[in-house]
């Protein structure tokens, strides 16, 4: 008959991290390649449960689903459809691992055993590349194929349950500036508006430069009541943000640009997101025929 004392001597043999744990999820050995990547002790490992290694906003869900599958015995599995779990060391560092985990028994006593691998360059790596594919290279904010994930649904940070504000704008006669001063000073402009409005925006504003000097704002409406109030508002700040005046030292200059924006919002004006960015072009366009500040979807 096995014993566990012999199944913790092979594991120390094993390259990866590993972890037993009883039915109730208590940490009872971690293998030396598991103490090196948490930088804990066999000792601290002892006063642990598994959810202590996880972060926090998977802590509770965690332990529930851990301790079922001990106890019905699950066959073994890969943790997590996206593949990889975010853990925490010692020092309250955060990491990304790939966690294999099984059921074994020994003397009618059930244990959980987990096998990690530390996947943080390999998940470093892919968020770095998906970065790259969502980022406009001249200013730095998201990009058009960006803008297409989110409007589509692909991306929840701003709750498609709530309204959603959206401003299309664009620079007028930015072209001239452009012929004028040549494009370097055309590019300098438009990555000091970003830079602008990037300290201005609510940490959950999404910025998109969708080519050019186009642009597109996605915001939260906070009132719900009196949300064209709270567009107008809106609206008039990015205005007044993009036409202060930007120094130009190298043309001995300075430079007034304006804008032509076009507002909507969803669901009010349309009920498919994607929609309301072809909307508010059309609007900005009638801001721009009309030489208003900012022209409302709903009242094209």
């Amino acid at each position: 008959m096995r014993e566990l004392s012999d199944i913790k001597t092979f594991l120390e043999f094993l390259g990866d991290a590993i972890l037993v744990t009883d039915k109730n999820t208590n940490i009872i050995f971690a293998n030396t390649p598991c103490l090196a990547l948490f930088g804990y002790t066999q000792s601290q490992f002892s006063t642990m449960r598994v959810n202590d290694l996880v972060s926090s906003n998977v802590k509770e869900s965690h332990y529930e689903k851990m301790k079922s599958y001990i106890s019905n015995k699950s066959p073994a599995k890969v943790m997590m459809s996206r593949g990889v779990m975010p853990c925490l060391n010692s020092n309250g560092e955060a990491f990304h691992a790939r966690i294999s985990i099984a059921t074994m028994e020994v003397n009618n006593d059930t244990y959980g055993l987990a096998i990690i691998q530390d996947y943080s360059f390999v998940h470093n790596t892919i968020e770095e590349l998906k970065n790259a594919a969502n980022t406009d290279n001249l200013t730095g904010t998201y990009n058009q194929r960006y803008l297409h994930e989110v409007v589509n649904g692909l991306y929840r940070s701003i709750s498609l349950s709530k309204s959603v504000g959206m401003i299309f704008f664009d620079l007028n006669k930015f072209k001239p500036i452009n012929d004028t001063y040549g494009h370097e000073t055309g590019n300098y402009i438009l990555q000091k508006i970003t830079e602008r409005l990037n300290s201005e925006l609510r940490s959950d504003d999404l910025l998109f430069r969708t080519g050019g000097d186009e642009f597109v704002i996605l915001f939260n409406i906070f009132n719900h009541d009196k949300y064209q109030s709270e567009l107008k508002s809106f609206a008039i700040k990015i205005s007044e943000i993009i036409s202060t005046t930007i120094s130009l030292p190298e043309h001995n200059l300075f430079l007034n640009v304006s804008a032509s924006i076009g507002i909507g919002i969803y669901p009010n004006d349309t009920d498919k997101l994607a929609d309301l960015v072809a909307l508010t072009d059309k609007a900005m366009y009638e801001s721009k025929s009309r030489g208003s500040t900012f022209y409302l979807v709903s009242d094209l």
